[in-house]
């Protein structure tokens, strides 16, 4: 019995002491299971902290973030606005470069052929008046507008020529002729006047291979054979001279001045006699 007892004496002295060593720290209440240590509100607190810090970490992101969207609607928005604005000015830009300035051209006036024609004749019968007077700058002048309404006739350049030369403008009137030869190389008119002042410069075979040309073209042109006549007796070809001045007296009865014809009849008497004083002397050798 007194075994029993002093085990239980023992077991029980244990368990204090056992209960002594596990004493729980002191206690608050309010915890989920009613009861909350130092420990767990230590952990709660650092919890609290850290959730606290977190909260406001995640406040300030959010109010950056907003910012920064903020900021990006503002920049888009003046981006477009800017992007418009140039875009405007480009295409204005663009569309003045390729809209073509319109411009009207005036139409020419329509010249009446009658009236032109009109204006001609009454020029001619100027210019044909001055040169009978002997006035003939004022020919010259009037043929300087002939030539201008008329600038492809070898009629209208001749005559000018002609007036230049009766001018006393002997370059310049040979350049007229050379111009109404350009324009028709087979006009006996032409041919015949510039054979006339290439004789004046004493250029006889110029002067005798156009005139050859000019009584070929027209057989009848009395002046032509008077000039050949000339140029051939220059160059000694006496024989064929005497024949143009005959053909000359012949072409020219009723048509050319007695004076013209007399003056032509007594050379042609010479060289005749030349031509038989020559031929006798042939016949003697």
């Amino acid at each position: 019995m007194s075994l029993i007892l002093d085990a239980l004496k023992k077991t029980e002295s244990s368990k204090e002491n056992s209960e002594n060593n596990d004493q729980p720290s002191p206690t608050l209440e309010g915890s989920a299971s009613g009861t909350f240590t130092m420990e767990t509100l230590s952990s709660s607190a650092s919890s609290a902290v850290t959730l606290l810090q977190s909260g406001r970490n995640k406040l300030i992101i959010l109010i950056a973030a907003g910012i920064l969207g903020l900021s990006l609607i503002i920049y888009l928005a003046f981006s477009r606005g800017l992007s418009e604005l140039f875009s405007f000015g480009q295409k204005e830009e663009v569309q003045i470069v390729q809209t073509p300035i319109q411009t009207t051209t005036p139409e020419p006036l329509q010249e009446d052929p009658a009236r032109k024609e009109q204006e001609i004749i009454q020029l001619k019968k100027e210019a044909i008046a001055n040169f009978r007077s002997a006035k003939y700058l004022e020919s010259v002048e009037i043929y300087k507008k002939l030539v201008n309404l008329l600038p492809a006739s070898p009629e209208i350049y001749n005559n000018y020529a002609l007036s230049l030369k009766k001018a006393g403008k002997i370059t310049e009137a040979k350049q007229t002729y050379q111009i109404a030869l350009a324009l028709n190389e087979d006009y006996p008119e032409g041919l015949n006047n510039l054979a006339a002042i290439e004789i004046s410069e004493q250029k006889y075979n110029e002067a005798r291979k156009h005139l050859e040309r000019a009584v070929e073209l027209s057989p009848e042109y009395m002046d032509a054979h008077l000039h050949l006549a000339i140029c051939l007796e220059k160059i000694g070809d006496v024989q064929k001279a005497v024949l143009h001045y005959q053909q000359f007296l012949d072409l020219s009865e009723g048509k050319s001045d007695r004076e013209t014809r007399l003056q032509i009849e007594n050379r042609l008497s010479s060289l005749t006699d030349e031509l038989v004083v020559n031929s006798g002397d042939g016949n003697e050798r």
